[in-house]
């Protein structure tokens, strides 16, 4: 694949990315009331749901930041792989879809970022 579309890869899947996170910290902090059922079943609290609401919206902004895109997706990385791990921990097999899509095109991004810039791990090195 040739520089050039890898660059426009690494672009495109940012703004997916970050387009779907945008819409969910939305809709969790602004407490749209199927998300908020949702996590009422799960008894969380509003103030939970509010959080990682805030979390993602974040997150999504810094997507979209050539500069801070490797810092925003590793982020909403740990946010997924936390969804994961408590959809499994409360045995609900069927959700398991959502997180694990979304760490699929988060590890993508990572794959094209790193690549992308080897660079940026020296950055991170102390």
């Amino acid at each position: 694949m040739s520089a050039r579309a890898r660059f426009e890869l690494d672009q495109l899947l940012a703004l997916v990315v970050a387009c779907a996170f945008l819409g969910t910290g939305i809709a969790k902090v602004a407490g749209v009331e199927f998300v908020m059922a949702t996590f009422e079943g799960w008894t969380a609290s509003p103030l939970l749901l509010r959080s990682i609401g805030l979390v993602e919206l974040t997150c999504a902004v810094l997507v979209l930041v050539p500069r801070l895109r490797l810092v925003g997706t590793a982020s909403l990385a740990l946010v997924m792989v936390g969804a994961l791990l408590y959809h499994l921990a409360l045995g609900e097999w069927m959700l398991l879809g959502v997180p694990v899509t979304a760490l699929t095109a988060l590890f993508g991004l990572l794959h094209l970022e790193l690549d992308q810039e080897p660079w940026r791990l020296a950055e991170l090195e102390p």
